[in-house]
């Protein structure tokens, strides 16, 4: 969390303009469910559950699979050069977590990196979205 914190933070303070997304203009309630629940809930699905787990039974090694997972993720949220940056480090992060908790459980996994992930972006949808109301 202090990450995401931190690298919010930042980003904001580089230039206020690069975490404005095209969500700006919607209800700050759908922005929340997009940003906080559905949002994470894809992405899970898609880059920790799906595509690792699909290179992973390719017998790929651990590292490029992370890898290419997190390039992915970054690559899906091109709004700016800085937050796909920041976002390729996050991807790395949930990756690594995924790849550690799946050797107890694979839904335990997929369950904390998303709750992860939406916290994650709960501090995001507070900074740019709740914060700008005051």
């Amino acid at each position: 969390m202090i990450y995401s914190i931190s690298t919010s933070l930042l980003v904001t303070a580089i230039d206020p303009t690069l975490t404005e997304t095209n969500l700006q203009t919607t209800h700050l309630i759908q922005t929340f469910i997009v940003t906080v629940i559905f949002g994470p809930i894809a992405e899970t699905i898609v880059f920790q559950f799906l595509l690792i787990e699909g290179l992973l039974a390719l017998r790929l090694r651990i590292g490029f699979v992370i890898t290419i997972a997190a390039v992915l993720f970054a690559a899906t949220h091109h709004y700016n050069w800085v937050y796909v940056v920041v976002m390729l480090f996050s991807g790395l992060a949930y990756g690594y977590y995924y790849w550690l908790l799946r050797r107890w459980s694979i839904t335990e996994a997929f369950l904390w990196v998303l709750l992860l992930h939406a916290s994650w972006n709960f501090i995001a949808f507070l900074n740019n979205d709740v914060l700008e109301w005051f």
